[in-house]
């Protein structure tokens, strides 16, 4: 009787990081190490509350340290409640050697908050 019980709550707990967090993927390929001046495609999706219009996605921050955004398409709905976007990187390099790109989104019904990091070489 308790295994059942753990594999719910474990299912749960499993669905609330794949639904509250976004999703990045790698266009042209993930790199373990970058150099100044290397460019970075990402495709950034996130579910949103279905109610949820382009205006509501737009107060989705993205922050960046050691990197510049070069491009970012305007926000998608591919689905009901799933939205995405590409976004083009460029690595300009810090003193710690690793550029982050952080998602900010917080509403009163949604709060998202991801970091990609991207370690490079000067």
């Amino acid at each position: 009787m308790l295994k059942p019980i753990i594999l719910l709550f474990f299912l749960f707990i499993l669905s609330l990081n794949t639904f509250g967090q976004a999703n990045i993927q790698y266009l042209k390929g993930e790199k373990t190490i970058y150099n100044i001046g290397d460019t970075i495609q990402l495709l950034i999706q996130i579910k949103a509350p279905e109610e949820t219009c382009i205006d509501g996605m737009k107060t989705t921050k993205l922050f960046q340290k050691g990197i510049s955004i070069i491009s970012q398409s305007e926000w998608e709905e591919i689905k009901k409640g799933f939205w995405q976007k590409e976004i083009s990187l460029v690595i300009k390099g810090n003193k710690n050697k690793e550029a982050i790109l952080t998602i900010f989104r917080r509403n009163d019904k949604q709060s998202i908050s991801q970091q990609e990091k991207f370690k490079y070489n000067s």
